[in-house]
């Protein structure tokens, strides 16, 4: 699953669900254009509410559709330590 785009992610899991792009568009409260253009990668970056209400409709979490862990902010400060 790592190297699986997002579009070929949303899609196999849609499809695992049964779900056709109009079911699930309707599910998500999302436009059947913004599903198809998320599954055929035509969405450069894709909004977080829509992800996640995707990612509801399909039984998932989030983070399984999107493929990856949000990153932990390190906090560096420089000088000395009082």
């Amino acid at each position: 699953m790592s190297g699986e785009r997002l579009g070929a992610r949303l899609r196999r899991l849609r499809v695992a669900a049964g779900l056709t792009q109009h079911e699930a568009a309707r599910r998500a409260d999302l436009s059947i254009g913004a599903l198809r253009d998320l599954e055929q990668g035509r969405t450069a970056a894709p909004r977080k509410a829509s992800l996640t209400a995707l990612a509801h409709t399909l039984g998932v979490e989030p983070v399984e559709l999107v493929g990856e862990r949000a990153k932990a902010i390190e906090v560096n400060i420089l000088g000395p330590w009082n």
